[in-house]
């Protein structure tokens, strides 16, 4: 049962006219996206250290942002 609607589903090459830099770019720009999101939650998490050295309190919102991040990588 072959869809007939999807012609890419078996090509192993870019057809000419076509181009894969807008695809390569949403990526590159969604990879820095995530990785500046992980660093500037961990600077964050250093910084706020409570006066007796102890981390702080994981916060849900660091939770659930550190994860999305995480696995959208």
């Amino acid at each position: 049962m072959e869809t007939q609607g999807y012609r890419c589903s078996s090509s192993r090459y870019i057809e000419s006219g076509q181009s894969a830099v807008p695809s390569s770019v949403l990526f590159a720009a969604g990879l820095v996206g995530n990785v500046l999101a992980l660093l500037l939650l961990g600077q964050h998490r250093r910084r706020s250290r409570s006066p007796g050295g102890r981390p702080p309190r994981v916060s849900a919102f660091y939770v659930l942002v550190s994860g999305l991040a995480v696995t959208d990588l």
